[in-house]
């Protein structure tokens, strides 16, 4: 009996447990739901301040989110960069209104997929990439540099690694036209390859010009040289 007592408390006590756990869980959807809705309504009202205030003032309500098309690029407009950047922008910028404009009118659980949809265009490597770029087109073109070298030099080191000394080579080379510094220690892992496949060609080269004489010798046009062919 008190073994059959203390096994209806233990399960009393599971079921207890799963009921906080249920609780909590549906407290925390609850909240998500809630910060979703308040981002949601947020995007709202933004898409219906550009409709009612048109082309200047959907600039100013969609920028927070996406646009940054008119800062700072009326003087790079001919930059082929630039131009390319700008594409990027407004294609996103015209899939952000389109999101913004489906969500006033869709369920709960699409205007979820919604948020999501957003949410990816807005952290797009490629977006974020042209939006830095109009921004600050200085900044953002010595950031690109900085990247672009490091990647050489990573390439190089690789060539190195491998004994491969075309691909190191011209992993150097490309890195000094980015204008990077090359290291002192790729230059110097550079010449010994160099050195390295120098002594191999002129070993090769020998063992070839032995090889020559050897067969020469023994055809019968210089018996006197096969003993030096043979040393």
């Amino acid at each position: 009996e008190e073994a059959l007592r203390s096994a209806l408390d233990e399960i009393a006590q599971l079921r207890q447990d799963a009921e906080d756990m249920l609780q909590a869980a549906k407290a925390e959807s609850a909240s998500l739901r809630e910060a979703s809705d308040a981002r949601l309504r947020e995007l709202e009202d933004l898409h219906q301040a550009a409709a009612v205030g048109g082309a200047g003032a959907s600039k100013a309500a969609v920028a927070p989110l996406a646009d940054v098309h008119s800062r700072g690029a009326t003087s790079l407009e001919d930059d082929p960069e630039c131009v390319e950047a700008h594409r990027i922008i407004d294609e996103t910028n015209a899939m952000l209104a389109q999101l913004m404009s489906e969500s006033q009118t869709a369920t709960k659980k699409r205007k979820q997929e919604i948020l999501k949809q957003i949410k990816t265009l807005e952290e797009s490597a490629e977006f974020k990439d042209a939006s830095r770029l109009i921004e600050d087109p200085v900044a953002e073109r010595e950031r690109r540099r900085l990247a672009k070298c490091a990647e050489a030099e990573g390439e190089a080191r690789a060539g190195l690694k491998r004994g491969d000394v075309g691909a190191a080579e011209g992993a150097v080379e490309e890195l000094a036209a980015l204008g990077g510094e090359v290291p002192r220690e790729l230059e110097d892992g550079l010449k010994a390859l160099h050195d390295k496949r120098a002594q191999v060609e002129a070993q090769e080269a020998e063992r070839a010009a032995g090889a020559r004489a050897l067969a020469s010798a023994a055809g019968g046009s210089d018996r006197e040289g096969l003993p030096r062919a043979l040393a």
